[in-house]
């Protein structure tokens, strides 16, 4: 069985959400610049790799704001910074338990 994450850690994976949807809203018009389209990306894999389980509601957030931006760039951006990052903590995992299996 799992291991229970800490009391003090549990709203860890809330605030990377908390923090790539502001900074989505920090312009208030909804314009993101390059480094804000990277901290997105970022900060959506950086919850989901802390609780997979949140996959659910930041994929599809992540899906919408990428689809109301209408810029390749920064959406090329996002992607980007989205998969660096889970490959950041996806394989160490992997590398951990010796196998795909």
């Amino acid at each position: 069985m799992a291991r229970a994450m800490p009391r003090r850690a549990r709203g860890i994976p809330f605030a990377y959400i908390a923090l790539a949807a502001s900074v989505h809203g920090a312009t208030g018009s909804g314009k993101r610049d390059d480094v804000s389209s990277l901290v997105l990306g970022a900060a959506a894999a950086a919850a989901i790799g802390c609780r997979p389980q949140l996959a659910l509601p930041v994929l599809p957030f992540l899906t919408v704001v990428l689809a109301l931006d209408r810029s390749w760039r920064r959406a090329l951006l996002t992607v980007t910074a989205f998969g660096l990052v889970c490959l950041a903590w996806f394989v160490p995992l992997v590398l951990a338990f010796d196998s795909w299996d």
